[in-house]
């Protein structure tokens, strides 16, 4: 037998998290609680072991934050102090910039059979960008419950991933007004370690969950019920995009097709010259997430993420009498598809479509050696 040498490590005696609908300002939003209890089994790493990460951001605000050591001998040690936890910008070496910040701390005399325990509360204050419950990967967990409780006036759908022997078991529990939805789990064992492995949603029991619709005082009102909903709240964040013609931006395509009469040709032109000279720089802050800027700021300042190459890509298309879309789509870090679930999950990226006798071909500017008329790995395969 294999063991993940994690499992010698420590393990997961309580993995709790709840959710708490409700409607604030007429829109749906979210209370997430989180209750979490880990068991050293070992006193090798201790070190290691007792820095602990709590991640938020501008859509998901941490409100409340309480930690502890409660060791063999029954006595509590306080972790969480004022002024011995850390809030810093959370790093990636593929993002430039981003909003998401991690709330840092130690868990204080940790030692063999001693329980860190850390329980926090975060907000999320869009629901269309309400998470799933993962459970912690390559770690064993003895018991994990996974709560939502939603009122009456907002309806909800769920998906449960990765679980064909049925280790998820369920609840509803409806009371006069709100329906409680409990999935619970135990002695879960650790997956094993693997080099290129794919991303853990490919293969690890989780949950989704999404908002469908809601009641407030106007009525009844469509949420993520549909794919067209998802359509609706990504469009929120382009129908303000390239209203207003650029005349430097219309000159470089004019130089670039001058000459050529052919569609196909014309697009290569176009997608070769952002390949060479708009540099792609990861940049996501709050709203700015998944709001595009307009192509002509991208053309000025010469760099811009996924979705500043798609408007920039787009609209030099178009301004050569082109038929281009910009286009929301998933990595392959995502094993999600839009025909399976209507949300802001399955999307974390943008490209360009262009339409050329027919076809359709499908442009992303983040990737510079990519050729025109093929897509690059990361979105190969993906809805």
């Amino acid at each position: 037998l294999y063991f993940s040498p994690n499992a010698h490590t420590l393990n997961y005696q309580n993995f709790e998290q709840k959710i708490t609908l409700s409607l604030k300002d007429n829109l749906p939003e979210a209370e997430r609680k989180s209750n979490i209890d880990m068991l050293m089994l070992t006193d090798k790493n201790i070190n290691m072991l007792s820095r602990y990460k709590v991640y938020h951001s501008h859509f998901n605000e941490l409100t409340q934050l309480d930690a502890y050591t409660l060791v063999p001998n029954g006595n509590k040690y306080k972790t969480v102090k004022s002024g011995e936890k850390k809030i810093s910008n959370s790093t990636d070496r593929s993002i430039f910039y981003d909003d998401m910040k991690e709330t840092a701390f130690d868990f204080n005399a940790l030692k063999q059979n001693a329980i860190a325990h850390v329980d926090y509360t975060q907000i999320n204050k869009d629901a269309h960008l309400l998470t799933g419950f993962y459970i912690p990967d390559h770690m064993p967990v003895l018991n994990a419950v996974f709560t939502v409780i939603v009122p009456n006036n907002i309806s909800i759908r769920y998906l449960v991933k990765n679980d064909p022997s049925g280790l998820f078991q369920f609840t509803e529990e409806k009371k006069k007004k709100e329906t409680l939805y409990k999935w619970t789990l135990k002695n879960m064992k650790p997956n094993d370690n693997y080099s290129n492995e794919p991303d853990f949603r490919y293969y690890q029991p989780h949950i989704l969950i999404y908002i469908a619709s809601f009641e407030n005082e106007n009525g009844s009102q469509p949420f993520l019920s549909t794919l067209d909903d998802l359509h609706k709240w990504n469009y929120s964040f382009l129908k303000d995009l390239n209203k207003t013609p650029d005349p430097a931006l219309k000159k470089i395509v004019d130089s670039l097709t001058a000459g050529f009469t052919n569609d196909h040709d014309k697009a290569k032109r176009i997608y070769k010259w952002v390949q060479q000279h708009i540099k792609y720089v990861a940049f996501e802050n709050g709203v700015e997430g998944f709001r595009p800027r307009q192509a002509s700021e991208v053309c000025a300042k010469r760099y811009g993420d996924c979705k500043d190459m798609s408007s920039i890509i787009t609209q030099m298309l178009r301004m050569a009498g082109l038929k281009a879309y910009y286009t929301w789509i998933g990595t392959r870090d995502l094993p999600y598809n839009y025909t399976e679930i209507p949300s802001s999950i399955v999307n974390n990226h943008m490209i360009s479509t262009v339409v050329i006798d027919g076809n359709w071909l499908f442009l992303d500017g983040t990737a510079p050696n990519a050729k025109f008329d093929m897509p690059p790995a990361f979105i190969q395969g993906k809805e």
